[in-house]
C-alpha cells in the first residue's frame, strides 16, 4: 500500500508533518577559526569549492571524497556572499572577520544546500548586511537520517556538474590548440593574400526615421560573437552613421578588435542595424569561406594580426585601422582545404556545445531537485 505523506502549514508553506521550520540563526552558531584557514595558499590546495550566488566554480575536491559526503562544513566570504564546503571546518570569512558555522541539529552537508538556496533570496547587499539577512531566513529541517539522504542525492548532481565542467575546460584548451596548429601550419604555405583581395566591404547605409524603433547589434570581446541591444528610436541615434546588417558577413568592432571582438552575421540578424564602428566584409564567392575567416581570426595568429592593425595605447585608443586591416595577409588555401579545416573545427565546437548543454541541464535538474527535496515536496525512500 502506498504510504500517504501528511503535511502541515509553516512559515515557508506546507512541509511534511515530521519536519520543523526554524530561522538559520536558531540552529547555527559561530566561533573563531585560526587565520591560516583564510589564506589564499591554503584555499588553493583543492580541498573546497565555491558557490557564488548559485553559480558553481569548482576548484577541486579532496582526494578523500568521503569527507565531503559525511562532514561538509560551510564558508561565507567576500562582498557578495559565497558558500564554501571545506573539510572539517565550517567557517565564515568576511569584512567582520572569520567565523566557524556550526549546528547541533542540522548535518553540515544538508546545511550547505539549505544556505546555498537561501543565498539566492538575498538582495545585493554588503557582506555584513548579507550575513544579518541570511540568519533571519527560515529553513526546513527534516529528521537527521533524511537530511543525510537528501545531501547525498544533491552531492551526486554536484559531482556530475564538476566532472562536466572539467571536461568543458579541457575541450576548450584542446580546441584552441587545434585551431592554432591548423592555422600556423597553413601560415607556412605560399598562398598568402591580402584581406582586400578576398572580401568586399558591405555598407547598406540609410537615414533613420525619428519615431521608428531600430534594433542594434553589439559584438563581445574574446571571440564570443554577436549580441543584441535594446531597440532605440531613430531620434536617439542622432547624426550617427548607421547601416543595415547584411547576412553572411564577417563583422568586427573596431574599438575592441585587438580583443577579438569579431563575429559573423546570419539571416537571423536581418532587420538589425550597426554603427560605423562595426564594418562588415563579405567573402568573395569561390575564394573564401566565411567560417574559415572567422576561425582564423579566433586563432593566436589572427589575434596577433588584429593587434598589429590596431595601433595606439590600451582600451579605446587601440582602434582598428580599417585600411591597415585590409592590407593584412592571411593564408588562403583552396576552397576544398578551407572547408576541410572548417569541418574539423566545427566538429570540435559541436562537442564543446554538447557538454555545455549537458552542464546547463544538470544545473537545472539540481535546481529543481533542491526545490523539491529541501521543502519536502518530494521524499526520499
Amino acid at each position: 500500500m502506498k504510504q500517504t505523506i501528511q503535511y502541515k502549514n509553516s512559515a515557508i508553506g506546507k512541509i511534511p508533518i515530521d519536519w520543523e521550520v526554524k530561522k538559520i540563526k536558531e540552529v547555527v552558531y559561530t566561533a573563531s577559526i585560526p587565520y591560516k584557514y583564510q589564506t589564499k595558499e591554503y584555499l588553493n590546495k583543492g580541498r573546497f569549492r565555491i558557490i557564488d550566488q548559485g553559480k558553481s566554480d569548482y576548484v577541486g575536491f579532496s582526494n578523500d571524497e568521503s569527507h565531503l559526503i559525511n562532514d561538509i562544513p560551510l564558508v561565507l566570504f567576500g562582498d557578495h556572499t559565497k558558500i564554501v564546503k571545506f573539510i572539517n571546518y565550517p567557517f565564515c570569512v568576511g569584512a567582520d572577520g572569520t567565523k566557524l558555522l556550526k549546528s547541533e541539529t542540522v548535518k553540515n552537508e544538508y546545511l550547505f544546500y539549505l544556505i546555498s538556496q537561501a543565498v539566492l533570496k538575498l538582495p545585493d547587499l554588503s557582506y555584513s548586511r548579507h550575513f544579518t539577512e541570511l540568519k533571519s531566513i527560515h529553513i526546513a529541517i527534516p529528521p537527521l537520517p533524511e537530511q543525510q539522504k537528501i545531501a547525498k542525492v544533491l552531492f551526486t548532481w554536484d559531482k556530475a556538474i564538476q566532472e562536466t565542467d572539467v571536461i568543458i575546460k579541457k575541450i576548450k584548451i584542446r580546441n584552441k590548440a587545434l585551431a592554432n596548429k591548423l592555422f600556423l601550419d597553413n601560415d607556412k604555405m605560399p598562398n598568402q593574400k591580402k584581406i582586400m583581395q578576398i572580401v568586399d566591404r558591405i555598407k547598406n547605409s540609410f537615414t533613420p526615421e525619428e519615431n521608428t524603433l531600430y534594433k542594434q547589434i553589439g559584438i563581445r570581446s574574446h571571440a564570443k560573437g554577436l549580441f543584441y541591444k535594446e531597440a532605440v528610436t531613430g531620434k536617439s541615434l542622432g547624426n550617427k552613421s548607421v547601416f543595415w546588417i547584411e547576412p553572411n558577413c564577417f563583422v568586427v568592432n573596431i574599438v575592441f578588435a585587438w580583443e577579438q571582438a569579431i563575429g559573423k552575421t546570419t539571416d537571423a540578424d536581418i532587420g538589425f542595424i550597426a554603427s560605423h564602428r562595426f564594418p562588415m566584409y563579405k567573402p568573395k564567392e569561390g575564394v573564401l569561406n566565411l567560417d574559415y575567416l572567422l576561425y582564423f581570426f579566433k586563432s593566436l595568429k589572427g589575434k596577433y594580426l588584429l593587434e598589429l592593425a590596431s595601433p595606439g595605447g590600451a582600451g579605446r585608443n587601440k582602434t582598428l585601422g580599417q585600411t591597415d586591416f585590409l592590407k593584412l595577409k592571411i593564408p588562403v588555401p583552396s576552397m576544398e582545404e578551407q572547408i576541410r579545416l572548417v569541418d574539423v573545427l566545427n566538429t570540435a565546437t559541436k562537442e564543446l556545445q554538447h557538454y555545455q548543454q549537458k552542464l546547463n541541464n544538470l544545473k537545472l535538474q539540481k535546481k529543481g531537485l533542491m526545490q523539491q527535496l529541501l521543502t519536502g515536496k518530494t521524499r526520499i525512500k
